[in-house]
């Protein structure tokens, strides 16, 4: 990401109160978001990431390889680390954010 103009950004909370793992401001000022997810249960379990969306232009779930993918929502991007690589899934734009969103943060 570093090597296309994004800077990261810690995690941290928004002003719904939900936490983010990790996140990038793109050359453009475009957010992209990153919820990492390691169990099947975590994944399914929580459907809040919709509540992430207000907040970014581009959301990625990162697992590790052995995770099944299929269960990831094809309206998010997808971020799989190897030992050689990383390697991704295009992510839909988000939705527009509600306008200041970004200010907000």
């Amino acid at each position: 990401m570093l090597e296309k103009g994004y800077s990261p950004i810690q995690e941290f909370t928004f002003p719904n109160g939900q936490r983010l793992d990790g996140a990038t401001i793109g050359p453009g000022g475009e957010i992209l978001e990153v919820k990492i997810k390691v169990a099947l249960a975590k994944l399914c379990g929580n459907g809040n990431w919709p509540d992430y969306l207000d907040y970014c232009d581009l959301f990625y779930f990162a697992m590790p390889p052995n995770f099944p993918h299929e269960h990831v929502p094809h309206e998010t991007g997808l971020i799989v680390p190897t030992a050689m690589a990383v390697g991704s899934r295009s992510a839909k734009p988000a939705h527009q954010p509600a306008q200041g969103r970004h200010h907000q943060l």
